[in-house]
């Protein structure tokens, strides 16, 4: 029972991962890099800023709407 169930979360875990990397690909190369350098650099706002050399508020517009657009194409996408 156990491989069953094992088998079960590592098949919705690449479905999510796959549907994720597919969402990814809506984005601005300016949103992917703000958002990727937030989340998987785990950089703060302020260090993105210095990284890009893009002002604050740039770089803030560019990860919430990079959000935003994440969150609309995978609910599009979600069973």
């Amino acid at each position: 029972m156990a491989g069953a169930a094992n088998t079960e979360q590592l098949l919705a875990f690449q479905m999510r991962k796959d549907m994720a990397k597919k969402a990814m690909k809506v984005l601005t190369p300016a949103q992917k890099n703000s958002l990727e350098l937030a989340f998987f650099g785990d950089l703060t706002h302020q260090q993105i800023t210095e990284s890009l050399g893009e002002p604050l508020g740039t770089v803030k517009s560019s990860i919430r709407g990079a959000m935003i657009r994440l969150k609309n194409e995978l609910e599009g996408m979600w069973p």
